[in-house]
C-alpha cells in the first residue's frame, strides 16, 4: 500500500505543477527518497504515465493525461480540431504522420481561401521539402536522419528547395530548437505552409499539423507566419493532449 501511495503522490505532484520537475524537486515535494523515487519513476516511464525531457525533468505522460481528459486515437482526436482551425482561419489545414520511413497526409480540410496545394489525403510528402514532414524528422536522433533520405529522391521543385543533405540536417536542427517549421515557395510557388509537431502517446513526435495558404510575396508570408503559428501550435498541442492510444 505504501508503494501505491507513493506512486499516486508522484502523479499528483506532477499534475499540480505548471512546469516539469527534476527528481530532487519531486523528492522535496513528496518526501520520497531519490533512490526509491527513481525506481518508481522508471516504471511510470515504461508505462508512459511519466515522460522525461532532455534536461532530465519529468512531467505527466500521455497515459496519465488520457485518464484525466479521456484518451482518444489520432483519428478520433484530430478531425474536429483541424476542422475548427480551418473554419476559423479560412485556410487549408492538414495532418501528417510518420508511417515507416514515409510521412503521409492522413487528413486534409480545405479552407475557403483558394490555394494550389500539391497534397491530398493519402499522399506521401517529400521529406526534404515539406514542413509537415521536416517538423517530424527534426525530433529524430541525428544518426537516424540519413536512413530517411535517398539523394535520388531529393527533387528540386523550385529554386528554394533544399536538396543538399548537409543543409537539410542543419535546417532540421533549427526546427528542433524552435519547435516549428515554415515552407515557402519550396514545393509550389506562392504557397506558404506552417507546421507544428504533435507528440504521440509514447512521447515521440510522430505527426504534425500544418496550415497552408496562397501568398503574394515575402512580406505577406512573414506576416502570416506570425498570425498562423500560434493557431497551429495550439491545435497541435490540443491533439497531443487527447491522443493517448493508437
Amino acid at each position: 500500500m505504501e508503494l501505491v501511495k507513493r506512486t499516486l503522490d508522484i502523479l499528483k505532484t506532477l499534475s499540480a505543477q505548471e512546469y516539469p520537475l527534476t527528481l530532487s524537486e519531486i523528492s522535496a515535494f513528496t518526501n520520497i527518497p531519490v533512490s526509491s523515487l527513481h525506481r518508481i519513476i522508471s516504471v511510470l516511464q515504461e508505462e508512459n504515465f511519466v515522460v522525461r525531457a532532455n534536461d532530465k525533468r519529468y512531467t505527466l505522460g500521455p497515459e496519465a493525461i488520457g485518464l484525466i481528459r479521456g484518451g482518444k486515437s489520432l483519428d478520433e482526436a484530430a478531425p474536429e480540431i483541424l476542422s475548427n482551425l480551418s473554419e476559423q482561419s479560412h485556410e487549408t489545414v492538414f495532418l501528417s504522420r510518420l508511417v515507416g520511413k514515409q510521412v503521409r497526409c492522413l487528413y486534409l480540410h480545405r479552407g475557403t481561401r483558394p490555394v494550389t496545394l500539391a497534397v491530398r489525403t493519402g499522399d506521401e510528402l517529400p521529406l526534404h521539402a515539406s514542413a509537415g514532414a521536416r517538423v517530424i524528422l527534426s525530433d529524430l536522433p541525428q544518426d537516424r536522419i540519413s536512413d530517411f533520405f535517398d539523394e535520388s529522391k531529393l527533387v528540386k521543385f523550385t529554386d528554394r528547395t533544399l536538396t543538399d543533405l548537409t543543409r537539410i540536417r542543419a535546417h532540421l536542427k533549427v526546427i528542433h530548437e524552435r519547435g516549428y517549421d515554415v515552407c515557402y515557395n519550396e514545393i509550389n510557388a506562392g504557397v506558404l505552409v506552417v507546421s507544428a509537431p504533435i507528440v504521440g502517446p509514447h512521447g515521440d513526435v510522430s505527426a504534425s499539423v500544418s496550415m497552408a495558404g496562397a501568398v503574394i510575396d515575402d512580406c505577406e508570408a512573414e506576416a502570416l507566419v506570425s498570425t498562423w503559428l500560434p493557431q497551429v501550435q495550439e491545435a497541435a498541442s490540443a491533439i497531443s493532449g487527447l491522443w493517448c492510444h493508437e
